[in-house]
This record gives structure tokens, C-alpha cells and sequence, in this order.
């Protein structure tokens, strides 16, 4: 399970092409009133807390740290079968992530020709 040491370290923590921090704070100023403000946090809150609470199974958990989790990365070749793409994962991939078959995962753009996987919450 990836564990962070510190607050700041999970809330400073560069997600796509910002910080969570400044995605928070971003958010945070679109807000008109007082009650929408109080709203936002609420469900922020309880989004980070439902996240913590996460099953060892749901996590990346074949990782010690944040830093090892980034350092890695595969280089796979897709596979067509007819017009669908297949991204054959293997074992080492399997394992290191925590990932069974079955589990759904997101796909997310980083940047052209980068892309991230994660299991969906």
C-alpha cells in the first residue's frame, strides 16, 4: 500500500498537471457563499476519508512508498484483435500493483503519448 509520511506530503502531491493542494484551493474559491464553501469541504473531506479507508486490496499494494510507486514504469505493446486494442498485463505488472483479473481500471491521460493506470475506487 502506497503510505505517505506526512499531510503535506499526500496534499502537496502532483496529480496530472497540478497539485492536489492547489486543485483544492481552486475549487475552493469558485464557491459563493459561506454554506457552499462549508459543502465543498464537507464532500472533500468525506472523499479523502472514504479513500483512507480503502481495502488493502483496493490500494497499489505492492509498493512501499509514493516515491517507488513513481519510479515505475512498463513498456507495453498493444495487442488488436479485430478493432478492439487489448493492454495484456502480466504478472509482474499483477503483482506489483496489487491488480487481480477482474478489477476495473481507470485510464488517464498525462500527456500525448502518456498515460496512467490505476484501479478504480
Amino acid at each position: 500500500m502506497v503510505e505517505y509520511e506526512t499531510f503535506e506530503d499526500w496534499f502537496e502531491e502532483l496529480e496530472g498537471f497540478s497539485f492536489r493542494s492547489e486543485r483544492f484551493f481552486e475549487h475552493l474559491e469558485l464557491a459563493k457563499t459561506q454554506h457552499e464553501r462549508n459543502e465543498f469541504c464537507e464532500k472533500w473531506l468525506r472523499v479523502a476519508f472514504e479513500m483512507g479507508q480503502q481495502s488493502q486490496e483496493t490500494a497499489m499494494s505492492g509498493f512501499q512508498s509514493k516515491k517507488e510507486m513513481a519510479n515505475s514504469r512498463w513498456l507495453i505493446n498493444l495487442e488488436q484483435d479485430g478493432e478492439d486494442l487489448i493492454l495484456p498485463l502480466n504478472e509482474e505488472i499483477l503483482e506489483q500493483t496489487g491488480w487481480k483479473t477482474g478489477d476495473e481500471l481507470l485510464w488517464e491521460t498525462k500527456a500525448e503519448n502518456v498515460w496512467t493506470l490505476r484501479k478504480k475506487p
